[in-house]
Protein backbone atom coordinates (compact mmCIF):
# COMPACT_ATOMS: atom_id res chain seq x y z
CA UNK A 1 0.00 0.00 0.00
CA UNK A 2 1.61 3.31 -1.00
CA UNK A 3 2.19 5.83 1.71
CA UNK A 4 0.69 9.30 1.31
CA UNK A 5 3.05 12.05 0.18
CA UNK A 6 1.87 14.21 3.10
CA UNK A 7 1.40 11.97 6.16
CA UNK A 8 -1.59 12.59 8.38
CA UNK A 9 -1.20 13.76 11.97
CA UNK A 10 -1.97 10.20 13.09
CA UNK A 11 0.92 8.82 11.03
CA UNK A 12 3.38 11.45 12.24
CA UNK A 13 2.48 10.83 15.90
CA UNK A 14 2.75 7.08 15.45
CA UNK A 15 6.23 7.29 13.95
CA UNK A 16 7.27 9.78 16.63
CA UNK A 17 6.15 7.38 19.35
CA UNK A 18 8.25 4.62 17.82
CA UNK A 19 11.28 6.75 17.10
CA UNK A 20 11.55 8.28 20.58
CA UNK A 21 12.00 4.91 22.22
CA UNK A 22 9.13 5.64 24.61
CA UNK A 23 7.75 2.17 23.99
CA UNK A 24 10.58 0.09 25.39
CA UNK A 25 9.16 -3.23 26.58
CA UNK A 26 11.85 -3.68 29.23
CA UNK A 27 10.84 -0.49 31.08
CA UNK A 28 10.82 -1.20 34.81
CA UNK A 29 7.22 -0.02 34.97
CA UNK A 30 6.14 -2.91 32.76
CA UNK A 31 6.15 -5.33 35.67
CA UNK A 32 4.59 -8.76 35.53
CA UNK A 33 1.83 -7.96 38.00
CA UNK A 34 -1.31 -6.14 36.87
CA UNK A 35 -1.66 -2.46 37.73
CA UNK A 36 -5.17 -1.25 38.62
CA UNK A 37 -6.65 1.52 36.44
CA UNK A 38 -10.03 3.27 36.42
CA UNK A 39 -11.26 3.93 32.88
CA UNK A 40 -13.84 6.57 32.07
CA UNK A 41 -16.39 5.39 29.51
CA UNK A 42 -19.41 7.16 28.04
CA UNK A 43 -21.68 5.80 25.35
CA UNK A 44 -25.04 6.52 23.79
CA UNK A 45 -27.73 4.11 22.64
CA UNK A 46 -26.86 2.60 19.26
CA UNK A 47 -23.61 4.60 19.14
CA UNK A 48 -21.32 2.53 16.86
CA UNK A 49 -18.14 3.59 18.65
CA UNK A 50 -19.24 2.52 22.13
CA UNK A 51 -22.47 1.80 23.99
CA UNK A 52 -22.18 1.18 27.71
CA UNK A 53 -24.88 -0.38 29.92
CA UNK A 54 -24.21 0.77 33.48
CA UNK A 55 -26.60 -1.82 34.94
CA UNK A 56 -24.88 -4.82 33.40
CA UNK A 57 -21.41 -3.30 33.00
CA UNK A 58 -21.35 -4.42 29.36
CA UNK A 59 -19.79 -2.29 26.63
CA UNK A 60 -20.25 -2.85 22.90
CA UNK A 61 -19.01 -1.09 19.78
CA UNK A 62 -15.65 -0.31 18.17
CA UNK A 63 -14.02 0.90 21.39
CA UNK A 64 -15.10 -2.06 23.54
CA UNK A 65 -12.63 -4.65 22.14
CA UNK A 66 -10.05 -1.87 21.81
CA UNK A 67 -10.29 -1.12 25.52
CA UNK A 68 -10.17 -4.80 26.48
CA UNK A 69 -7.06 -5.45 24.38
CA UNK A 70 -5.34 -2.26 25.52
CA UNK A 71 -5.79 -3.27 29.14
CA UNK A 72 -4.42 -6.74 28.39
CA UNK A 73 -1.42 -5.47 26.41
CA UNK A 74 -0.61 -2.77 28.97
CA UNK A 75 -0.92 -5.17 31.95
CA UNK A 76 -3.71 -3.11 33.47
CA UNK A 77 -6.54 -4.34 35.66
CA UNK A 78 -9.20 -2.01 34.30
CA UNK A 79 -12.34 -0.93 36.11
CA UNK A 80 -14.95 1.02 34.14
CA UNK A 81 -16.40 4.23 35.55
CA UNK A 82 -19.34 5.72 33.58
CA UNK A 83 -18.75 9.38 32.70
CA UNK A 84 -21.98 11.42 32.67
CA UNK A 85 -21.18 13.75 29.79
CA UNK A 86 -18.49 14.90 27.36
CA UNK A 87 -17.83 18.05 29.40
CA UNK A 88 -16.82 15.89 32.41
CA UNK A 89 -14.12 13.86 30.66
CA UNK A 90 -11.08 16.13 30.86
CA UNK A 91 -11.88 17.33 34.44
CA UNK A 92 -12.25 13.71 35.60
CA UNK A 93 -8.79 12.88 34.24
CA UNK A 94 -7.33 16.01 35.81
CA UNK A 95 -8.78 15.42 39.29
CA UNK A 96 -7.98 11.69 39.38
CA UNK A 97 -11.57 10.41 39.26
CA UNK A 98 -10.39 8.23 36.35
CA UNK A 99 -6.92 7.28 35.15
CA UNK A 100 -7.76 7.58 31.46
CA UNK A 101 -10.70 7.93 29.08
CA UNK A 102 -11.68 5.70 26.17
CA UNK A 103 -14.00 7.65 23.90
CA UNK A 104 -14.16 9.51 20.60
CA UNK A 105 -12.24 12.38 22.20
CA UNK A 106 -10.36 14.61 19.77
CA UNK A 107 -6.78 15.64 20.48
CA UNK A 108 -6.63 19.43 20.35
CA UNK A 109 -4.07 22.03 21.40
CA UNK A 110 -6.42 23.32 24.09
CA UNK A 111 -6.96 19.87 25.62
CA UNK A 112 -3.24 19.06 25.39
CA UNK A 113 -2.60 21.98 27.75
CA UNK A 114 -4.78 20.27 30.37
CA UNK A 115 -3.88 16.58 30.00
CA UNK A 116 -1.29 14.39 28.29
CA UNK A 117 -2.38 12.32 25.31
CA UNK A 118 -1.28 8.82 24.35
CA UNK A 119 0.47 8.54 20.99
CA UNK A 120 -0.26 7.16 18.52
CA UNK A 121 -3.92 8.14 18.24
CA UNK A 122 -6.28 5.26 17.45
CA UNK A 123 -8.74 6.97 15.06
CA UNK A 124 -9.73 10.38 13.67
CA UNK A 125 -12.71 12.39 12.47
CA UNK A 126 -13.78 15.80 11.24
CA UNK A 127 -16.88 17.82 12.13
CA UNK A 128 -19.97 17.25 9.99
CA UNK A 129 -23.38 18.92 9.89
CA UNK A 130 -26.28 16.55 10.56
CA UNK A 131 -29.69 17.65 9.34
CA UNK A 132 -32.64 16.66 7.15
CA UNK A 133 -31.89 15.92 3.49
CA UNK A 134 -33.85 19.00 2.41
CA UNK A 135 -32.04 21.31 4.82
CA UNK A 136 -28.73 19.68 3.93
CA UNK A 137 -29.30 20.53 0.28
CA UNK A 138 -30.01 24.15 1.20
CA UNK A 139 -26.84 24.34 3.32
CA UNK A 140 -24.75 22.85 0.53
CA UNK A 141 -26.22 25.33 -1.96
CA UNK A 142 -25.46 28.19 0.44
CA UNK A 143 -21.78 27.22 0.58
CA UNK A 144 -21.62 24.59 3.33
CA UNK A 145 -19.92 25.81 6.48
CA UNK A 146 -19.42 29.21 4.85
CA UNK A 147 -23.18 29.47 4.45
CA UNK A 148 -24.22 28.84 8.06
CA UNK A 149 -22.99 32.17 9.43
CA UNK A 150 -25.62 33.54 11.80
CA UNK A 151 -27.56 30.27 11.85
CA UNK A 152 -28.30 28.28 15.06
CA UNK A 153 -26.26 25.06 15.22
CA UNK A 154 -26.75 22.47 17.98
CA UNK A 155 -23.57 21.37 19.79
CA UNK A 156 -22.97 18.93 22.64
CA UNK A 157 -21.86 20.81 25.76
CA UNK A 158 -18.08 20.61 26.02
CA UNK A 159 -17.55 19.72 22.36
CA UNK A 160 -13.97 20.51 21.37
CA UNK A 161 -14.76 22.34 18.13
CA UNK A 162 -17.55 24.68 19.24
CA UNK A 163 -15.43 27.75 19.91
CA UNK A 164 -13.34 27.39 16.78
CA UNK A 165 -16.38 26.89 14.56
CA UNK A 166 -18.14 29.89 16.10
CA UNK A 167 -15.06 32.02 15.49
CA UNK A 168 -14.35 30.75 12.00
CA UNK A 169 -17.87 30.51 10.56
CA UNK A 170 -19.96 32.77 12.79
CA UNK A 171 -22.52 30.12 13.72
CA UNK A 172 -24.82 30.66 16.69
CA UNK A 173 -24.16 27.81 19.14
CA UNK A 174 -27.06 26.09 20.91
CA UNK A 175 -25.58 23.81 23.59
CA UNK A 176 -27.25 20.50 24.43
CA UNK A 177 -26.41 17.96 27.12
CA UNK A 178 -25.95 14.98 24.80
CA UNK A 179 -25.72 13.92 21.17
CA UNK A 180 -29.35 12.66 21.10
CA UNK A 181 -30.46 16.03 22.53
CA UNK A 182 -28.52 17.88 19.82
CA UNK A 183 -30.18 15.79 17.12
CA UNK A 184 -33.58 16.34 18.72
CA UNK A 185 -32.89 20.07 18.66
CA UNK A 186 -32.81 19.91 14.87
CA UNK A 187 -36.08 17.97 14.77
CA UNK A 188 -37.67 20.52 17.13
CA UNK A 189 -36.59 23.42 14.92
CA UNK A 190 -34.16 24.91 17.44
CA UNK A 191 -31.23 24.47 15.04
CA UNK A 192 -30.76 24.15 11.29
CA UNK A 193 -28.25 21.36 11.92
CA UNK A 194 -26.29 19.53 14.62
CA UNK A 195 -22.49 19.64 14.48
CA UNK A 196 -20.68 16.47 15.50
CA UNK A 197 -17.95 14.03 14.46
CA UNK A 198 -18.14 12.54 11.00
CA UNK A 199 -19.29 8.98 10.45
CA UNK A 200 -22.26 8.69 12.81
CA UNK A 201 -24.97 6.77 10.90
CA UNK A 202 -27.00 5.95 14.02
CA UNK A 203 -27.69 9.55 15.05
CA UNK A 204 -31.03 9.60 13.27
CA UNK A 205 -30.07 12.34 10.82
CA UNK A 206 -27.75 12.07 7.81
CA UNK A 207 -24.63 14.12 7.24
CA UNK A 208 -25.44 17.09 5.03
CA UNK A 209 -24.60 15.95 1.52
CA UNK A 210 -22.17 18.21 -0.28
CA UNK A 211 -20.90 19.88 2.91
CA UNK A 212 -17.20 19.11 3.43
CA UNK A 213 -16.41 18.26 7.08
CA UNK A 214 -14.35 20.79 9.02
CA UNK A 215 -11.42 20.45 11.44
CA UNK A 216 -10.19 16.88 11.01
CA UNK A 217 -8.50 15.76 14.27
CA UNK A 218 -7.20 12.49 15.76
CA UNK A 219 -8.94 10.58 18.55
CA UNK A 220 -6.53 9.83 21.39
CA UNK A 221 -6.51 8.66 25.02
CA UNK A 222 -6.00 11.33 27.71
CA UNK A 223 -4.10 10.72 30.96
CA UNK A 224 -3.22 13.14 33.76
CA UNK A 225 -0.30 15.49 33.23
CA UNK A 226 2.93 13.83 34.35
CA UNK A 227 1.55 10.27 34.46
CA UNK A 228 4.31 9.08 32.13
CA UNK A 229 4.22 5.48 33.31
CA UNK A 230 0.58 4.99 32.29
CA UNK A 231 1.06 6.97 29.10
CA UNK A 232 3.98 4.74 28.04
CA UNK A 233 2.07 1.57 28.86
CA UNK A 234 -0.86 2.67 26.74
CA UNK A 235 1.42 3.86 23.92
CA UNK A 236 3.10 0.47 23.75
CA UNK A 237 -0.25 -1.29 23.92
CA UNK A 238 -1.65 0.84 21.08
CA UNK A 239 1.37 0.27 18.85
CA UNK A 240 1.09 -3.47 19.50
CA UNK A 241 -2.44 -3.36 18.04
CA UNK A 242 -1.05 -1.79 14.86
CA UNK A 243 1.86 -4.16 14.20
CA UNK A 244 0.17 -6.64 11.86
CA UNK A 245 -0.42 -4.47 8.79
CA UNK A 246 -3.68 -5.31 7.05
CA UNK A 247 -4.33 -7.99 9.69
CA UNK A 248 -4.36 -5.44 12.50
CA UNK A 249 -7.29 -6.03 14.86
CA UNK A 250 -8.02 -2.29 14.67
CA UNK A 251 -8.89 -2.66 11.00
CA UNK A 252 -11.01 -5.74 11.77
CA UNK A 253 -12.93 -3.88 14.49
CA UNK A 254 -13.42 -0.89 12.20
CA UNK A 255 -14.96 -3.21 9.61
CA UNK A 256 -17.18 -5.03 12.11
CA UNK A 257 -18.43 -2.12 14.19
CA UNK A 258 -18.21 0.89 11.86
CA UNK A 259 -18.03 0.32 8.13
CA UNK A 260 -20.50 -2.58 8.21
CA UNK A 261 -22.92 -0.15 9.88
CA UNK A 262 -22.51 2.58 7.31
CA UNK A 263 -19.47 4.54 8.52
CA UNK A 264 -16.97 5.27 5.75
CA UNK A 265 -13.61 3.55 6.25
CA UNK A 266 -10.93 5.83 7.69
CA UNK A 267 -7.96 6.20 5.35
CA UNK A 268 -5.92 7.71 8.20
CA UNK A 269 -6.28 4.51 10.24
CA UNK A 270 -5.09 2.34 7.35
CA UNK A 271 -2.13 4.68 6.80
CA UNK A 272 -1.04 4.74 10.43
CA UNK A 273 -1.28 0.94 10.72
CA UNK A 274 0.91 0.58 7.65
CA UNK A 275 3.36 3.17 8.98
CA UNK A 276 3.71 1.45 12.34
CA UNK A 277 3.89 -2.07 10.89
CA UNK A 278 6.65 -1.29 8.42
CA UNK A 279 8.56 1.47 10.22
CA UNK A 280 12.34 0.94 10.09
Amino acid sequence: MPRPSQPSTMVVLALLALATGALAKDDSEFAAELVPAVVGVAGYDDYPYITYDAETGNATGFLAPLLEQLCTNARLECEIAPVPALKDMIPWVQNGTVDFIIHTLSLTEERAKLVDFVHPAFYSAGVALYTTPTQGGLLAAAGGWEGVSGEPICFVAGYYATGALVEQYGVVPVEMESVPAAVQGVSDGKCVAAAYDTGQPALGLPEAAGVTPAMNAPYAIPVAKGNDGLRRRLSAATVELMMDGNNSPLLEWEQEYLTDKGVLSNANLASVVQAVSYFE
